[in-house]
């Protein structure tokens, strides 16, 4: 019989926090860059259209980016034993100075859950 995952249980602290953007998928990006190569491509002429469409590609993905990304953070832990570990979880859901009890599989975090009042 295979042996299961190793689950390891911790107690510790929220010693920092990042916040990270992440990106849309891919659907909604490639969206993005064609609506905007097609309008950006309408101004100019020759050359001039060629890079207004390259141009309005690149924002198209960046404007797709910013209405369907998100952001989260990206959190790192110190075990009682002196552990160092980071894990994302939902914005705001945590603050530095945080009392936390986490679970390791495999050596990483699947759960994490505050003890602080």
């Amino acid at each position: 019989m295979e042996a299961g995952p190793e689950i390891e249980r911790f107690t510790g602290t929220v010693v920092n926090i990042k916040e990270v953007n992440t990106k849309a998928t891919f659907g909604k990006r490639f969206g993005g860059a064609f609506l905007g190569a097609l309008i950006g491509g309408q101004i100019g002429g020759g050359t001039g259209e060629e890079i207004a469409g390259v141009t309005g590609a690149f924002l198209g993905i960046e404007l797709a980016n910013d209405k369907y990304g998100d952001t989260i953070d990206h959190v790192f832990l110190k075990a009682k034993d002196g552990s160092e570990y980071d894990c994302y979880v939902e914005l705001n859901g945590f603050k530095v100075g945080d009392a936390v009890e986490f679970t390791l599989v495999s050596g990483h975090v699947s759960a994490i859950v505050s003890t602080s009042p």
